[in-house]
């Protein structure tokens, strides 16, 4: 019953619960710290074939190996042999000299080494050789119970190997190791590219389970050359999306014992290792712009320490749009036909500029083992590459039409990374990746949606990819046939998994009345899904002619039906199922009606009058009032302007609001007195309110509406650590003063309402997501029984996230308040609408509307 409630909930349909594991890479300055990781990370008896691309075979022999191959199976746990490998690692067991040995003859059954990109026979013969008599240099004095090795070696070039490694099966098991002294002979302006071939070789294995890189910087030319090598295998570690990355920068692997080390110690020098706090402008701003904290475990917060300090780079370039909000994921969106520009700040006065996307450097991919015949021979590893847009001195911005190759040829859309690389005095910064999403002209709803994936490739088994709280196509990364549609679905707030076309059928229904491309018409082939992209003459009825959008073994595309069609059984016309009766619930943020909109009030303007329509037709709409409700008799204070004349209660009511929250930082601007005339002209205007009362009892209890036979429980509160400081026996607001009071409302909520929604104020001002403790406040309160959290406070919109137990809308920003704010975001809002399948009570739909606010308060649906 769990497996299946998690797969629900994680929008699978059928088939292997976590089937598209990431690869592991890692990556530290030792050789021997890929014993350590592959100790930890690969099935060990299981075999593997390792390709080790490196200038030394590193293939001698450990006396009495054994000992340690036994170790590290005879563990009661992980956390047991992860602890015997630190130790190890702490008195220099392993060396990056002899470090595959231990491993073999599994987890690693074979090892294929590369020294270089070309070698005659007599060069390969000899070195095959040599790492062959290393390999059982003790077999005849200490022999092992596993028996001699030299024969699970073999020598090859580069040029060799990829031809042999082109023919390997999908299901041989690979493990590849890369040392970066394989490219210390290479020259400075060719190192970048030759890895960049040697990694992309490797991850179009199919088979490839786990990446290690050593920098070993004692075989280094140079610190210039070790820096630029660490930013070379950084870069294209992280440009594998579905990769797993750790990065130990500061982590030790014991004692030295090579050969060199001895030398260097008797002639007095020392050995040279890589310092980070050294490190280029370039290697620094890599990092700033591509790391995330949990891919460093041993000193992060030295490595975060480090990275502050590099962010006070007075040149440090960042890009943006400075003509259009950010939207809650962070990315900027905008129309085909319009005209934009990027933008960078500081100006880069004196520097060359090169504008830079990233882009999948294959338009297919199957990310699961499971083939159904679909992207059979695509690679497994999602990698992305640089595309020059463009080029030039003092670039300070790029026009979007430089983005022609990176979106769909013919409708000119899709999604696209861009990032700026600014050069100044021969040295790089690289500024922050800015995702651009563009809609084809013209297009609205799903259509928009769908055309803002165009330009991303076919993933077999896209339903199991996922990155951070993202998953499926929502990552960004692509889709296959059913998850592309449901993609646009979603992003138009429909509650539908991921998951095959066969799964998707459950949830779609035959298409009634004429057709409309704008409503989601689907055509259902049985293993394929394609959606109505333009009716064609004649309108309203489906026809050879009409055009259909779909995604199958590469980038989507518009065809004919009468194209797609061919060689398919005849479809079924759909679309997704709605509810016989519905509850549709709107939520807004935080309302302010003092100051400049009290003025506007004075004068008979009403600043909802825009969105009235909207919130009137909702069954139930809630806002947050974030000001004070005076009397008719009350006396003007400077000091608390956020306070609003009694008139504005009644313009609530009149504009549809029905219920709202006064848990918040500015209902008490005017004391328990401003509460009490708050309280009094709503209960006039029969306005329900949440998250005030009499006394903290009363504050904390749920108002509960009945809306079409369902009760809905809201519970409001603001989030501060202090009690309400109203006196005894005076009207106080509900706060998160005491957790466990708001866990035993929300329980008591449960047993009166079908469903409880509860409405925090909470969160650091302008802040684009919720914190940690903003988390576990929500988890505990979704573990009591919440089905819907609904957040204001910061004053921006922050994403909608559906949770395991409930949803969560961070932020819904500001719905009426006046400016200017301290950025666009403040002047744009969201309207929340939930839609409930009334006989059920299965969330059906949840939507974020937008909403643009003029520096006058007055709110209006956004363009």
């Amino acid at each position: 019953m769990l497996t299946a409630l998690l797969l629900k909930l994680s929008g699978a349909g059928s088939g292997m619960w976590a089937a598209a594991p990431s690869l592991p890479v890692y990556l530290e300055e030792s050789h021997a710290g890929s014993f350590y990781f592959l100790a930890q990370t690969l099935p060990l008896n299981e075999p593997h074939t390792l390709v080790l691309f490196d200038a030394h075979s590193d293939a001698s022999a450990i006396p009495k190996s054994d000992g340690i191959r036994e170790a590290i199976r005879k563990v009661a746990s992980v956390e047991e042999r992860a602890a015997r490998l630190e130790k190890w690692r702490e008195t220099g067991v392993i060396q990056a000299y002899n470090w595959m040995e231990p491993l073999m003859p599994s987890p690693i059954a074979e090892v294929v080494w590369v020294p270089m990109r070309k070698l005659d026979e007599a060069q390969r013969a000899k070195l095959e050789q040599e790492a062959r008599e290393f390999l059982d240099g003790h077999e005849e004095a200490l022999p092992r119970d596993a028996g001699a090795f030299a024969q699970r070696l073999r020598v090859m070039d580069f040029e060799t190997w990829q031809k042999e490694s082109a023919a390997w099966p999908s299901d041989k098991r690979i493990v590849a190791s890369i040392d970066l002294d394989y490219f210390a002979a290479s020259t400075d302006e060719n190192l970048a590219s030759e890895v960049a071939e040697v990694a992309a070789a490797v991850a179009r294995l199919r088979g490839l389970e786990a990446l290690c890189w050593a920098l070993s910087t004692p075989w280094l030319k140079s610190q210039a050359q070790t820096d630029a090598l660490m930013c070379a295998a950084l870069e294209q570690s992280w440009s594998i999306t579905n990769a797993a990355v750790q990065w130990e920068p500061f982590v030790k692997a014991g004692p030295d014992r090579s050969m060199m080390a001895k030398l260097r110690q008797r002639r007095g020098e020392q050995i040279p290792e890589f310092k980070l706090d050294e490190a280029s402008l370039k290697l620094r701003t890599l990092i700033l712009q591509r790391w995330k904290p949990e891919q460093t475990r041993v000193e992060r917060e030295r490595l975060e320490r480090m990275m502050n300090g590099w962010r006070g780079d007075s040149f440090l370039p960042a890009i943006s749009m400075s003509d259009r909000a950010r939207e809650p994921d962070g990315s900027y969106r905008l129309e085909a036909s319009q005209s934009a520009s990027i933008v960078m700040e500081p100006p880069p006065t004196g520097a060359r500029v090169r504008w830079w996307a990233l882009r999948a450097s294959s338009d297919v991919y199957r990310v699961t083992d499971v083939d159904f015949g679909f992207a059979s021979d695509a690679p497994r590893w999602i990698q992305q590459r640089r595309v020059l847009l463009a080029e030039g001195p003092v670039m300070k911005a790029l026009d979007v039409k430089h983005l022609a190759p990176v979106l769909d040829a013919a409708y000119h859309c899709g999604t696209a990374q861009i990032f700026a690389e600014v050069i100044r005095d021969g040295e790089s910064r690289y500024s922050n990746v800015l995702t651009l999403r563009v809609r084809a002209s013209g297009s609205t709803g799903l259509r928009a949606a769908w055309s803002e994936q165009f330009s991303l490739p076919y993933i077999f088994g896209s339903t199991w990819i996922a990155e951070g709280r993202r998953s499926g196509p929502e990552t960004g990364w692509g889709a296959d046939c059913a998850n592309f549609t449901s993609a646009g679905y979603r992003a138009e707030g429909w509650r539908v998994p991921w998951g095959s076309p066969r799964d998707m059928r459950d949830w779609l229904e035959p298409w009634q009345g004429p057709v409309r491309a704008d409503d989601g018409c689907l055509i259902h082939f049985g293993s394929h899904v394609a959606a109505l992209w333009e009716d064609r003459e004649p309108l309203g009825r489906f026809d050879d002619s009409d055009l259909v959008v779909h995604q199958l073994e590469g980038v989507p595309s518009v065809v004919s039906f009468a194209e797609i069609k061919k060689g398919r059984r005849a479809p079924e016309i759909l679309r997704m199922k709605r509810p016989k009766r519905e509850v549709r619930l709107l939520l807004g943020g935080d309302v302010m009606l003092g100051r400049k909109v009290g003025e506007a009030i004075g004068q008979g303007r009403n600043p909802m009058s825009a969105i009235t329509e909207q919130i009137s037709a909702a069954d139930l709409a809630v806002v947050n009032l974030e000001c004070a409700v005076l009397s008719e008799a009350a006396a003007k204070d400077p000091r608390a302007p956020l306070a609003a004349p009694a008139k504005a209660v009644t313009l609530l009511r009149d504009s549809g609001v029905d219920l709202v929250s006064l848990a918040n930082n500015h209902s008490m601007d005017r004391g328990s007195a401003g509460l009490d005339d708050t309280l009094r002209a709503l209960e006039t205007s029969r306005l329900k309110q949440s998250g005030a009362g009499k006394d903290p009892v009363d504050a904390g209890k749920a108002a509960i509406v009945e809306v079409k036979g369902r009760r809905f429980a809201f519970i409001s509160v603001f989030d501060d650590p202090q009690p309400s400081r109203a006196p005894r026996g005076q009207p106080q607001i509900f706060t998160t003063a005491e957790p466990e009071r708001i866990i035993d409302a929300i329980a008591e909520a449960r047993t009166q309402a079908d469903v409880v929604i509860v409405l925090p104020h909470w969160g650091r001002e302008h802040a684009p997501g919720p914190s940690a403790e903003q988390r576990a406040l929500a988890a505990s309160w979704m573990q009591a029984g919440a089905n819907l959290v609904v957040g204001s406070g910061p004053h921006v919109v922050q994403p909608l996230e559906h949770l395991l137990g409930g949803s969560v809308a961070w932020s819904l920003g500001n719905l009426v308040f006046d400016g200017p704010g301290p950025s666009r975001e403040w002047h744009r809002g969201a309207l929340l609408e939930v839609t409930w399948d009334a006989d059920t009570m299965r969330m059906v739909r949840a939507r974020m509307i937008p909403v643009e606010i003029g520096n006058d308060g007055m709110v209006m649906l956004a363009q």
